[in-house]
């Protein structure tokens, strides 16, 4: 359970840090393309081909593999890992064997709190599954709050995220 005082330094975070109003708007016009003449298509097409192939091979390690990265780096028992964040052995076996696998961002924010990454090694793993903390989202906030405070327990970071309406991270259901 939280303290009053952290619950309050929480509050205060939120109003600090959460913007639920997001980014500011950006006005395109979608309709208009850019003019390319009739014989570039065939050029245009190559670079973009070419600059692909280069990107594909730059490509880093994907969430599975630097997931299983940061569990044998810390010395970590993988069933300590995945039972911390209360998910099947089935589940972590898809996750370990499979190196395109796409968590969801509530699992991915999970193994990071099970591994006590910090923030900067956090955003990292996240960004390997697609997702990003933001200060548009309260869940986020919420979470970034604990991270920056370096407390990494799962169960009292879903009742908070619970407290504040948001969706745990995981299949909590409270009366842990």
């Amino acid at each position: 359970m939280l303290s009053q005082e952290f619950r309050e330094e929480l509050d205060n975070y939120i109003l600090l840090h959460y913007r639920p109003e997001g980014a500011k708007e950006r006005h395109f016009n979608y309709d208009e393309k850019p003019p390319v003449p009739a014989g570039m298509a065939f050029a245009v097409a190559s670079l973009i081909g070419s600059d692909l192939y280069r990107r594909f091979a730059q490509l880093g390690a994907t969430f599975s593999e630097k997931l299983m990265w940061w569990i044998k780096k810390q010395g970590r028992n993988p069933v300590e890992v995945y039972r911390t964040i209360d998910i099947s052995k089935e589940h972590f076996a898809k996750i370990r064997n499979n190196p395109q696998y796409h968590p969801t961002k509530g699992t991915a924010l999970a193994f990071a709190i099970a591994l006590h990454l910090n923030m900067e090694d956090t955003q990292d793993l996240l960004k390997r599954a697609g997702y990003a903390l933001t200060d548009s989202s309260k869940s986020d906030v919420i979470v970034m709050c604990f991270l920056e405070k370096g407390i990494y327990k799962i169960d009292e970071i879903n009742a908070t995220l619970y407290s504040y309406d948001c969706k745990p991270l995981t299949n909590w259901r409270g009366n842990k």
